[in-house]
Protein backbone atom coordinates (compact mmCIF):
# COMPACT_ATOMS: atom_id res chain seq x y z
CA UNK A 1 0.00 0.00 0.00
CA UNK A 2 1.47 3.26 -1.27
CA UNK A 3 1.74 6.58 0.76
CA UNK A 4 -1.26 8.10 -0.62
CA UNK A 5 -3.51 5.11 -0.28
CA UNK A 6 -2.97 4.89 3.41
CA UNK A 7 -3.65 8.96 3.59
CA UNK A 8 -6.70 8.45 1.64
CA UNK A 9 -7.96 5.57 4.30
CA UNK A 10 -6.63 7.35 7.22
CA UNK A 11 -8.52 10.91 5.52
CA UNK A 12 -12.33 8.84 4.87
CA UNK A 13 -12.25 5.93 7.95
CA UNK A 14 -13.09 8.07 10.82
CA UNK A 15 -16.32 9.10 9.01
CA UNK A 16 -17.10 5.90 7.27
CA UNK A 17 -17.00 4.50 10.61
CA UNK A 18 -18.81 7.46 12.42
CA UNK A 19 -21.47 7.55 10.18
CA UNK A 20 -21.97 3.35 9.93
CA UNK A 21 -22.10 3.48 14.25
CA UNK A 22 -24.75 6.45 13.85
CA UNK A 23 -26.72 4.41 11.43
CA UNK A 24 -26.93 1.61 13.74
CA UNK A 25 -27.98 3.06 17.11
CA UNK A 26 -30.91 4.59 14.68
CA UNK A 27 -31.72 1.40 13.62
CA UNK A 28 -31.76 0.14 17.41
CA UNK A 29 -33.97 2.63 18.26
CA UNK A 30 -36.15 2.26 15.23
CA UNK A 31 -36.53 -0.93 16.15
CA UNK A 32 -37.39 -0.69 19.83
CA UNK A 33 -40.17 1.84 18.92
CA UNK A 34 -41.59 -0.41 16.87
CA UNK A 35 -41.59 -3.26 18.52
CA UNK A 36 -44.89 -4.61 20.20
CA UNK A 37 -45.11 -4.01 23.76
CA UNK A 38 -44.30 -7.14 25.92
CA UNK A 39 -48.32 -6.48 27.30
CA UNK A 40 -49.12 -6.64 23.73
CA UNK A 41 -47.70 -9.78 23.01
CA UNK A 42 -49.24 -11.22 26.21
CA UNK A 43 -52.60 -9.41 25.14
CA UNK A 44 -52.45 -10.71 21.26
CA UNK A 45 -52.13 -14.50 22.46
CA UNK A 46 -55.32 -13.89 24.09
CA UNK A 47 -57.65 -13.27 20.91
CA UNK A 48 -59.48 -16.22 20.62
CA UNK A 49 -60.19 -16.33 16.80
CA UNK A 50 -63.14 -19.09 17.12
CA UNK A 51 -64.63 -16.08 19.21
CA UNK A 52 -64.40 -13.36 17.30
CA UNK A 53 -67.48 -11.72 15.47
CA UNK A 54 -66.10 -10.55 12.56
CA UNK A 55 -63.86 -11.33 9.25
CA UNK A 56 -60.63 -9.99 10.94
CA UNK A 57 -60.89 -6.87 7.99
CA UNK A 58 -63.71 -5.83 9.94
CA UNK A 59 -61.94 -4.58 13.00
CA UNK A 60 -59.66 -2.85 10.43
CA UNK A 61 -63.27 -0.84 9.53
CA UNK A 62 -63.85 -0.70 12.85
CA UNK A 63 -60.71 1.12 14.00
CA UNK A 64 -60.51 3.35 10.40
CA UNK A 65 -64.28 4.40 11.44
CA UNK A 66 -62.96 5.09 15.49
CA UNK A 67 -59.83 7.17 13.81
CA UNK A 68 -62.28 9.33 12.01
CA UNK A 69 -64.40 9.81 14.90
CA UNK A 70 -61.41 11.48 16.80
CA UNK A 71 -60.45 13.55 13.91
CA UNK A 72 -63.59 15.15 13.72
CA UNK A 73 -63.57 19.08 12.80
CA UNK A 74 -66.06 19.62 16.12
CA UNK A 75 -63.99 17.57 18.10
CA UNK A 76 -64.34 13.79 19.01
CA UNK A 77 -68.13 11.85 17.81
CA UNK A 78 -68.51 10.11 20.46
CA UNK A 79 -72.04 8.46 19.21
CA UNK A 80 -69.64 7.07 16.31
CA UNK A 81 -67.28 5.63 18.93
CA UNK A 82 -70.05 4.40 21.24
CA UNK A 83 -71.01 2.86 17.90
CA UNK A 84 -67.98 0.92 17.41
CA UNK A 85 -67.88 -0.37 20.89
CA UNK A 86 -71.96 -1.69 20.71
CA UNK A 87 -70.72 -3.46 18.38
CA UNK A 88 -68.32 -6.07 20.30
CA UNK A 89 -69.68 -8.82 21.30
CA UNK A 90 -66.61 -10.64 23.04
CA UNK A 91 -63.12 -10.07 24.50
CA UNK A 92 -61.62 -11.25 20.92
CA UNK A 93 -63.53 -8.56 19.26
CA UNK A 94 -61.90 -5.86 21.91
CA UNK A 95 -58.89 -7.63 21.23
CA UNK A 96 -58.71 -7.81 17.92
CA UNK A 97 -59.96 -4.25 17.33
CA UNK A 98 -57.04 -3.41 19.15
CA UNK A 99 -54.59 -5.34 17.27
CA UNK A 100 -56.31 -3.60 14.30
CA UNK A 101 -55.81 -0.26 15.86
CA UNK A 102 -52.29 -1.07 16.08
CA UNK A 103 -50.39 2.21 16.80
CA UNK A 104 -52.04 4.96 14.48
CA UNK A 105 -51.27 8.75 14.50
CA UNK A 106 -53.45 11.23 14.16
CA UNK A 107 -54.18 14.88 14.04
CA UNK A 108 -56.00 16.44 17.13
CA UNK A 109 -57.57 19.94 16.51
CA UNK A 110 -57.33 20.67 20.15
CA UNK A 111 -53.50 20.35 19.97
CA UNK A 112 -52.94 21.19 16.53
CA UNK A 113 -50.26 18.50 17.04
CA UNK A 114 -50.29 15.26 15.01
CA UNK A 115 -49.97 11.59 17.77
CA UNK A 116 -48.96 8.19 17.43
CA UNK A 117 -51.38 5.78 20.02
CA UNK A 118 -52.35 2.68 20.59
CA UNK A 119 -56.36 2.62 21.15
CA UNK A 120 -55.87 2.29 25.08
CA UNK A 121 -53.88 5.36 24.51
CA UNK A 122 -56.40 7.47 22.35
CA UNK A 123 -59.60 6.79 24.45
CA UNK A 124 -58.17 8.01 27.51
CA UNK A 125 -56.39 10.86 26.34
CA UNK A 126 -59.09 12.10 24.39
CA UNK A 127 -62.55 11.40 25.93
CA UNK A 128 -63.42 12.34 29.50
CA UNK A 129 -63.41 9.98 32.49
CA UNK A 130 -67.28 10.19 31.40
CA UNK A 131 -67.26 9.69 28.07
CA UNK A 132 -64.85 6.48 28.91
CA UNK A 133 -67.36 5.30 31.54
CA UNK A 134 -69.91 4.88 29.03
CA UNK A 135 -67.69 2.75 27.12
CA UNK A 136 -67.04 0.67 29.91
CA UNK A 137 -70.51 0.60 30.36
CA UNK A 138 -71.34 -0.45 26.88
CA UNK A 139 -68.47 -3.23 26.93
CA UNK A 140 -69.70 -4.28 30.24
CA UNK A 141 -73.11 -4.50 29.09
CA UNK A 142 -71.96 -6.73 26.21
CA UNK A 143 -70.65 -9.23 28.77
CA UNK A 144 -67.05 -8.13 27.87
CA UNK A 145 -64.70 -8.06 30.88
CA UNK A 146 -62.41 -5.82 29.40
CA UNK A 147 -62.14 -1.95 30.30
CA UNK A 148 -60.21 0.97 28.77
Amino acid sequence: MNAATKEIIRTIAPPIISASVLLFIIWLIYRKLTAPSTDEKTWQGDIHTNRLSYAKSQYQNFADALLSSFQGTWGDDEDAIYDVFRQMKTDSDVLQLELAWGKRTFFTIRDGLYYSATLSEVLTGQLSNKEIAKVNEILSGNGINITF
